[in-house]
């Protein structure tokens, strides 16, 4: 499915942060990060799998994440 939205500036112009999607990141002082752009609602358990894999690894963690019932791709 193609994406929604043009760019990210676009995306918050028409939607709501804390409504739509939020975004949550933990800085461990890492050389590395663990991303899931496609959190959420988009991709499944993405969110989940990245937040494990930095906690267990010591890594740096950033997601965006849907949280809209529907509509989220």
């Amino acid at each position: 499915m193609a994406d929604q939205f043009k760019s990210m500036t676009e995306l918050m112009q028409l939607t709501e942060e804390n409504t739509d999607w939020i975004i949550n990141s933990i800085d461990r002082n890492s050389n590395v990060i663990i991303t899931a752009i496609h959190g959420g609602a988009i991709e499944p358990a993405t969110t989940e799998l990245a937040e494990l894999t930095a906690e267990k690894g010591g890594f740096d963690y950033f997601t965006f994440k849907a949280i809209r019932t529907k509509g989220n791709a």
